[in-house]
């Protein structure tokens, strides 16, 4: 089946998820059982005239190459998801993926429908189909309701777009060049990239399995044992009255896979 977001998921992930790991935001996405809550919520802040107050969430991975000396950025965020100003649509909503390459080059792609953006509550889940393949055999109704897919499935069914797992990254830009125009589409020099990466964590913050010269030559850690993680703000942070501004959800990880950017293969 397709992947799920589950609470109490510290053995899937071999005890180095960081407590508070999962989004902030509440989604729009059709799937989000929080869908209905949130409605009754921003009517609520209408009457409070709390909705005209932004909100940002982002997430950054770095991917380092050391055979090729380069190193990759992937950017994901959503702005003012369901947010509305004076009962229009808020202007500045945008789910968002931005990637740097090699030589500090920039690719982006975004869409202005925060509904095709989805996110888990309590693991580090999240992701977004801008557009979905011409020969795929779901009607366009039964495609909304979709959120985590296998990364099998995804590679069938995804023309553009981004998905996050806590062991894999994909994604497939159809964008342009950011330091040419804005992160909006069309405002810049055409490009793409594709990437599909498999992780393996290696510390998350706080206590990690200690690497003996045996599991460094085999690549691996230990998990036999469970290992503490914690709020990188502190462990008030666990708690979502204390929600911090960043923090650390994985500080060290083992990746394979592949990127294609703009025709080159890495």
């Amino acid at each position: 089946g397709r992947p799920i977001d589950i609470k109490s998921n510290q053995h899937l992930l071999n005890g180095l998820q960081t407590p508070h790991s999962g989004r902030k935001f509440t989604p729009t996405h059709p799937s989000s059982s929080s869908l209905r809550r949130s409605r009754l919520r921003s009517k609520l802040s209408r009457l409070l005239r709390r909705n005209n107050r932004r909100f940002t969430e982002g997430w950054y991975y770095r991917l380092t190459l050391p055979e090729y000396n380069e190193s990759f950025v992937f950017i994901f965020s959503i702005e003012d998801a369901g947010r509305f100003i004076k009962g229009e649509k808020s202007p500045l909503t945008l789910a968002c993926m931005q990637l740097l390459g090699p030589d500090d080059t920039y690719l982006v792609q975004s869409d202005e429908d925060d509904t095709k953006f989805w996110g888990w509550k309590y693991a580090q889940g999240l992701g977004c189909t801008f557009e979905w393949n011409k020969d795929d055999d779901i009607d366009d109704s039964a495609k909304r309701i979709i959120a985590a897919m296998t990364p099998e499935e995804w590679r069938d069914r995804v023309k553009t777009g981004f998905q996050i797992l806590p062991f894999h990254l994909q994604g497939r830009l159809d964008g342009h060049d950011g330091t040419l125009g804005g992160v909006k589409s069309n405002l810049g020099v055409a490009g793409k990239a594709e990437y599909d990466i498999s992780l393996r964590p290696v510390a998350g913050w706080g206590q990690y399995p200690p690497l003996s010269s045996r599991l460094q030559h085999q690549n691996e850690t230990s998990t036999k044992q469970t290992y503490s993680q914690f709020s990188t703000a502190g462990w008030l942070a666990k708690f979502p009255v204390f929600e911090p501004h960043w923090q650390i959800t994985m500080a060290h990880a083992r990746a394979t896979g592949s990127i294609n950017w703009n025709g080159t293969v890495y």
